[in-house]
């Protein structure tokens, strides 16, 4: 070795050093774990307001039910859903039913009957004639023989059966009345069924006309629905059609029985979800008036049942008339004036603990994992009870990859 490489050999040395020193450096880096990058808000003080929503439809206050007064046949009508009924104006016509077949037997058959019938009131009204002769006859004969009982001439045995015969004619003539008032009402049934098989389609022809109760205006009232849009002959009692007033709407809410038990009577309301032609309408303010107690089975969108219960709202003004419309209905559950709250994508259960919840701070471009205590939740926001501090920076919808004392780089 001569002295020109031996001069250089310590700087091979350094270089090789160099080398080893700058591939530890590149390893090092490329296996330390980078920066996650998050997303971050603000825990403020704002006003919290926790609320049930879900949609609800308008509904008539007062839904009145048009029947057929007595079985018969039905004249297909002429009003049609959203006519609206005057006072004076008849729903629809009815006429007694007609028989299937009315041949020269059947017809004289009815004839020979109504002339039985009046013969036999006729005979009825002779009968009550000469029940009320024996009544006034033996009237005068009690009266006479009091009169000669007074004077000694008859014994008081006579005035006692004088006053027996008086009571026995008496009651004659009350059963010959009844039987009179009998034998007519059977003459006025057979005439009743000798005219209306002998007439045409139009016979005994009686209009339906409807008679409002309660808050009903007679000039507010709109057909709601025809059940019976055509002619047929229907029984006494079936619904024709369905009227009521529109314009004064109630809305009813169909809720999850658990929500339902949240909400109390007298709750603040606020109603929307419908627009008119200049465009969406504001929302209108209301409360809860009534919570119905019985729950009834939905199957939701996803297959699943569900135990719904009828909010009935009362609104503070008149929504748009209509019946069944849809609204957006909010009900007020709970409000403060000042609450710390952060957004619900910042909150999460803590793993293994269902019931405990966690956020993820921001301090020092690390993030720590901070034990919460929830006040409330509403659709966005989350009240906090203890736990955090006004203004602190908490991650929102922190990726799973995000562990305690990981490096972050907040990003907007």
């Amino acid at each position: 070795m001569n002295l020109m490489a031996w001069k250089q050999w310590p700087w091979r040395w350094l270089s090789a050093a160099g080398v080893v020193i700058g591939v530890g450096a590149v390893l090092t880096w490329s296996f330390m774990p980078q920066a996650v990058e998050v997303e971050t808000a603000r825990a403020e003080v704002r006003a919290f307001e926790e609320v049930v929503e879900d949609d609800g439809r308008a509904r008539v206050r007062e839904r009145l039910a048009v029947t057929m007064p007595w079985t018969g046949a039905l004249e297909r009508p002429a009003l049609k859903e959203g006519h609206t009924v005057s006072s004076d104006e008849s729903l629809f016509w009815v006429r007694p039913a007609q028989p299937v077949l009315l041949d020269a037997r059947t017809r004289a058959e009815l004839q020979a009957r109504t002339a039985a019938a009046q013969a036999s009131w006729q005979r009825s009204a002779r009968q009550t004639e000469v029940a009320l002769v024996a009544w006034q006859r033996s009237a005068v004969a009690a009266a006479r023989s009091a009169m000669l009982a007074e004077q000694s001439f008859v014994s008081r045995s006579q005035v006692e059966t004088a006053v027996l015969d008086l009571q026995r004619d008496e009651r004659s003539w009350q059963a010959a009345q009844a039987a009179e008032r009998a034998a007519l009402h059977e003459l006025e049934q057979a005439r009743v069924s000798l005219a209306t098989a002998g007439n045409g389609p139009g016979a005994a022809r009686r209009p339906v006309r409807v008679t409002p109760m309660g808050s009903a205006s007679p000039r507010n009232l709109q057909v709601l629905r025809v059940a019976q849009p055509h002619e047929a002959v229907l029984p006494a009692g079936a619904v024709v059609m369905e009227v009521g007033d529109v314009h004064r709407p109630e809305v009813v809410v169909p809720l999850l029985s658990q929500d339902a038990l949240r909400i109390r009577t007298g709750s603040t309301a606020r109603l929307s979800g419908w627009a008119d032609r200049a465009g969406p309408v504001a929302s209108v303010e209301g409360y809860v008036r009534l919570i119905e107690p019985a729950a009834t089975t939905k199957i939701s969108a996803l297959g699943l049942e569900e135990q719904r219960v009828n909010v009935v709202i009362e609104p503070s003004q008149d929504l748009p008339a209509g019946d069944g419309y849809t609204v957006r209905a909010q009900v007020v559950l709970r409000r403060a004036d000042e609450a710390l709250q952060v957004p619900v994508s910042a909150v999460f259960p803590q793993p293994g603990k269902p019931t405990s919840h966690a956020v993820f701070t921001v301090e020092g471009g690390r993030a720590r994992r901070v034990e919460v205590q929830l006040e409330g939740r509403s659709a966005a926001w989350v009240w906090i009870r203890t736990g955090l501090e006004a203004g602190q920076a908490v991650v929102v919808f922190p990726p799973a990859s995000l562990q305690d004392g990981a490096r972050v780089r907040v990003v907007r």
